[in-house]
């Protein structure tokens, strides 16, 4: 083999791996939470992030996820320190759901919030889509989602993180791309690793 071929077939299994990894398809990114906590996700490269506002009354932080591509989508996640452990169990990550999606179902068509589990390999949670009966079969309108994933997540650390997927189309790369960011999670302390 020629060097041209040689570089070439490693262009293309460099390629091809980057295809089949998520870890090569984003940044790991390692984001400070407050109070010593921090949280390591994935951010897929085709999504910028952004600082959100964070409720006054958490100890934690909120971000903001936005396709670069200008679609219409974005995902909103805050990281809630639980430093009393009031939601360290299933039942109080399920209500959480429960009332983080509440706000949605007069509109949606569903009309209850159907939690289902959502494993990941640092932590436990729930989630429920619910689906706005107002936009469906409608064209898209930018800012408005035809779709909102509700999530609630226990990490590492006692750091609870609740986030909001919104789409039009929970089918589509975005979305995709927001459940690998969520399945990536985890949280450490100075003191500790994930």
């Amino acid at each position: 083999m020629t060097p041209a071929t040689i570089r070439s077939v490693v262009a293309t299994a460099v390629i091809g791996f980057a295809l089949i990894s998520p870890r090569l398809a984003g940044a790991d990114r390692t984001l400070d939470v407050g109070s010593g906590h921090s949280v390591v996700f994935d951010q897929p490269a085709s999504f910028k992030m952004e600082a959100a506002e964070s409720p006054e009354d958490i100890d934690g932080k909120s971000i903001k996820l936005t396709p670069r591509n200008g679609a219409n989508a974005e995902c909103n996640i805050t990281f809630i320190i639980d430093s009393d452990k009031r939601l360290g169990d299933h039942d109080a990550i399920k209500k959480l759901l429960i009332l983080q999606a509440g706000s949605m179902l007069e509109q949606s068509l569903e009309n209850k919030v159907n939690a289902h589990e959502f494993k990941t390999p640092h932590a436990f949670g729930f989630a429920a889509t619910l689906t706005d009966k107002n936009l469906v079969g409608k064209p898209e309108v930018r800012g408005d989602y035809k779709s909102e994933t509700f999530v609630t997540l226990l990490l590492p650390e006692q750091i609870v993180a609740v986030a909001t997927i919104l789409v039009d189309d929970p089918q589509g790369p975005e979305y995709a791309a927001m459940i690998a960011l969520l399945r990536s999670l985890g949280a450490h302390t100075a003191s500790s690793v994930i």
